[in-house]
């Protein structure tokens, strides 16, 4: 179990890359359990992670935190997820596994940038005050509240009247 019990800080840069010819996953960030008010990732520097296939399917995590009970994860620097599909491509993957709702809080501060699809699950909440830019054929999900903060923006990308992001 990778659970996270006191502060993951990232002021550097943290690259994944994963190719393969049926399936590749990429994970920039992996952690299991964000639990308790006080326990946090906090980034101000840059996370990024690439996947690609060359038959298959490839997806990639920027962050995957497959619970968020009570934690927070603050973004003041670029965090972002590629893949050869846009809707796989993840800046930031919040989970619900083993029975319980992930709750907690997401600051994207000032400067801060998501890019990527992004799946928040359970009542998390979302600040956002830097960027969130969902890329054209991604459907961006977040279970809990959303607070765009004054000069915050939400960007979601389109390249035709039929393929854009949701």
């Amino acid at each position: 179990s990778s659970a996270l019990t006191g502060t993951l800080t990232n002021s550097g840069s943290i690259s994944a890359v994963a190719n393969g010819n049926d399936q590749a996953r990429a994970y920039g960030v992996y952690v299991n359990t964000v639990s308790l008010v006080g326990n946090a990732l906090t980034n101000s520097g840059t996370i990024s992670a690439t996947a690609s296939a060359a038959t298959g399917s490839a997806t990639a995590y920027g962050v995957y935190v497959g619970r968020l009970l009570g934690g927070t994860l603050t973004n003041s620097g670029s965090i972002s997820g590629t893949a050869d599909n846009p809707g796989n491509g993840y800046s930031v993957y919040v989970d619900n596994i083993c029975c319980t709702a992930s709750s907690g809080t997401i600051n994207n501060l000032a400067g801060g940038v998501l890019s990527g699809n992004i799946f928040i699950g359970g009542t998390v909440a979302v600040n956002n005050a830097g960027t969130i830019a969902i890329p054209a054929g991604a459907s961006g999900f977040i279970g809990g509240n959303y607070t765009q903060q004054s000069g915050g923006v939400l960007r979601i990308g389109a390249t035709s009247t039929s393929n854009y992001g949701s």
